[in-house]
């Protein structure tokens, strides 16, 4: 374990339990008949480079035994999940020797509840897994399309609780935490985080069509990198939103930052204001809107951002499209957006989604993020049916610096197969690659046996 985690668990704990008291304090309901699931899940794969090393070691035969469970239970106004998998892995290498490891072990809390003035939710995740096999989990987030050795173990939760939410004023309290933890990685690029955010929102209803909001919030900070870096940032703001005729709000916010980072043992300090005025329409098939903002509290220059998007309803879909052009003093503007596209077909469903954005990487490295994913499901039968999946995603820098361009791209094909009652099959193929700094690509064939066993209380 390393420094600064310790402090950080227990923040989490005490979310964990203030939300739980926070429930005590709702109206109470009647219990709910819990449902129970055991899964029992047997996997068999062969991998050409499990670890996308330049220079693969070689084959490697992996067989895997998870046990899951998952329980639910649900009212009128309220619902508890709680789920979660862990297991046992055995791994032959190229070279004949054998290894074992715990597989991949993960939880999940979700708790919510709708009171007759009041509402509350909870959200805890926990999971941790082989860093270079974080892509597959989620090829939207920077961080995983870093290729290295050691393991990512990642624990995240959220509160939120209104209250008075029927009167003309009502209060919201939230807080949550986010901590990455890596063990035995070389990147410099990965290193520990820590982050903890606190807020309180006081909403006024001004008339039956204007409403407005006092937020404050205070965000926490630690990471382990080597410069020891850390900030405490406090933001207030006040946000208006007001209904005009014809299916439209109109909605502007006012607010100041303040932040005091502390690295390699000096500290600074930046402050400023921030605005943004923003309008958006619903149409007969879909919604459009538009907005400008402007940002002053950081470092650097004033950023100015110009928005506009589209979504559009389509008889058996939707499409939907943003983009943001940010202006800054002396720079050539910066275009970021995303685009989707869904299909409902007569046998499955298509899913195309595009982004680009501008981010500060770890090393405080802007960074161009580019993403682009594809998701195909056929149903064969009422028994079976195939998905087909590609995420392609890159990273490069995007402010005249230093990062390194990195690459990650990743093809499956999964046919699934009911095989009676609560047996299921899956036979699936991968293939993953990357580029830029490291270039290595793998293939995967598995074969996946579960069991699913069903109790109600």
């Amino acid at each position: 374990m390393k420094p600064g985690r310790a402090g950080t668990v227990q923040a989490s704990l005490v979310i964990s339990v203030a939300a739980f008291a926070a429930a005590g304090a709702f109206a109470q309901t009647p219990n709910s008949s819990p449902t129970a699931i055991l899964t029992f899940s047997s996997t068999a794969d062969v991998n050409s480079n499990r670890g996308l090393a330049t220079v693969s070691p070689g084959a490697t035969f992996r067989f895997t035994e998870d046990i899951g469970f998952s329980i639910l239970t649900e009212t009128s106004t309220q619902s508890l999940e709680l789920s979660g998998s862990a297991g046992f892995r055995l791994d032959r290498r190229a070279s004949g020797t054998f290894s074992s490891a715990l597989s991949t072990p993960n939880a999940r809390l979700r708790y919510t509840r709708e009171g007759a003035n009041a509402d509350l939710s909870l959200n805890a995740n926990y999971r941790s897994n082989d860093v270079s096999s974080a892509y597959l989990a989620d090829p939207l987030d920077p961080f995983s399309l870093i290729v290295d050795s050691g393991t990512l173990t990642r624990l995240d939760a959220s509160f939120a609780a209104s209250f008075m939410t029927n009167a003309p004023l009502s209060f919201a309290l939230s807080a949550s935490y986010d901590d990455r933890d890596y063990v035995g990685t070389t990147d410099p690029a990965l290193f520990d985080e820590n982050t903890v955010a606190l807020g309180i929102t006081a909403n006024l209803r001004l008339s039956p069509t204007t409403q407005a909001a006092l937020n404050a919030t205070q965000t926490n900070y630690v990471s382990g990198d080597p410069a020891g870096t850390r900030y405490v940032e406090n933001e207030y703001s006040l946000s208006v939103t007001h209904e005009l005729a014809s299916a439209t709000v109109l909605g502007g916010n006012i607010g100041f930052r303040d932040r005091t980072t502390t690295a390699s043992g000096a500290t600074s300090q930046s402050t400023g204001v921030f605005a943004g005025l923003d309008v958006s329409r619903e149409l007969p098939n879909g919604s459009i809107n538009a907005g400008v903002s402007f940002d002053r509290s950081g470092s650097g220059p004033v950023s100015t951002a110009l928005t506009f998007g589209r979504s559009l309803d389509l008889p058996s879909g939707s499409l939907s499209a943003s983009i943001t052009a940010d202006f800054e003093p002396g720079s050539s503007p910066r275009f970021s957006g995303t685009a989707g596209y869904n299909q409902e077909l007569p046998d499955g469903s298509l899913a195309v989604d595009l982004s680009q954005s501008f981010e500060t990487d770890s090393l405080g490295q802007d960074i161009r993020f580019s993403s682009l994913g594809v998701a195909y499901n056929k149903t064969i039968n009422s028994v079976s049916g195939v998905s087909l999946e590609m995420n392609v995603s890159r990273s490069e820098d995007a402010g005249g610096g230093t990062a390194a361009t990195m690459d990650r791209a990743s093809l499956s094909a999964i046919y699934a197969r009911e095989l009676g009652s609560d047996w299921n099959l899956s036979v699936g193929y991968t293939h993953e690659q990357t580029g830029g700094v490291s270039r290595a690509a793998s293939d995967s064939v598995f074969l996946t046996l579960t069991k699913d066993l069903q109790f109600a209380f």
